[in-house]
């Protein structure tokens, strides 16, 4: 009986301490897109602004995904499986598909472009609080 119990404890706890740990990798990257988003308000660099956002989305895909190959992705296949692990299509259709190729633009290019900054902020900002990595569909 004490052992069926201690089991139960021991469940609980690395559950409760998977989930605790889930949050804060959600928090900081939260975190690290407020003071993005601050410093794009600040000064209205869109270089800056894009290469930050890259490098946010893909670390926090790398946390949330373990041991699935997402730092390898690229391009397409890369909004792709944002769109499918935020349940959304605005990767691949809407503001977010700037994160494949704004990063690597000067910024009197990306001022002569159409794009909203405040758009891909708020696309980013949606995928960190909701999503949902599934090894067995990004097999």
């Amino acid at each position: 009986m004490i052992w069926a119990i201690t089991c139960a404890v021991l469940a609980t706890l690395v559950l409760a301490g998977f989930l605790v740990w889930r949050a804060h990798l959600r928090w900081r990257a939260q975190w690290r897109l407020r003071r993005l988003t601050a410093s794009f308000e600040r000064d209205g660099s869109r270089t800056e602004l894009f290469t930050g956002l890259s490098r946010l989305m893909r670390d926090t895909a790398v946390d949330l995904g373990g041991d699935f190959p997402v730092a390898g992705m690229s391009g397409r296949r890369w909004l792709v499986f944002l769109d499918e692990t935020g349940g959304t299509s605005a990767f691949t259709q809407g503001p977010g598909r700037h994160l494949t190729d704004a990063p690597y633009q000067d910024e009197p290019t990306l001022q002569d472009r159409d794009l909203d900054p405040h758009a891909v902020i708020a696309v980013c900002r949606e995928w960190i609080r909701t999503a949902r990595f599934n090894p067995e569909r990004h097999r």
